[in-house]
């Protein structure tokens, strides 16, 4: 069956139709995420406590990379973000550390808590 010039371009309408509302579900899935994101960094900021990337990222169901990325560049309100291992903010030089960020040896490694005391 040949279909007309005008069936094509309806097709073709629907089509990028498509394409803009999946472009649009995108930005509002980052928007949501980058909300999520300074929720978690307001309340780490808060409560004082150094929390690793991996539970940080597992709250917010993202990937450590992905929630690294959101953070943007070292500074003082995102030094509570620490590895896992070392407990330190990675590739951070002093200056750049929250002066509290050694007032406890408590580090957050569970989103369960994030995701408790957030209701995420």
């Amino acid at each position: 069956m040949v279909k007309s010039s005008n069936e094509t371009l309806q097709l073709a309408i629907i089509a990028l139709g498509v394409y803009f509302n999946k472009g649009r579900l995108i930005v509002q899935e980052k928007i949501i995420v980058q909300e999520k994101v300074s929720v978690v960094v307001d309340y780490i900021n808060e409560v004082k406590t150094r929390c690793t990337f991996d539970a940080a990222a597992k709250a917010l169901g993202i990937t450590p990379q992905a929630f690294k990325k959101q953070l943007g560049e070292p500074r003082q309100e995102i030094s509570w973000f620490v590895s896992p291992t070392s407990g330190e903010p990675m590739r951070y030089a002093d200056s750049e550390k929250h002066p509290d960020l050694y007032r406890t040896s408590r580090i957050i490694t569970s989103a369960n808590v994030l995701k408790r005391n957030l209701e995420l």
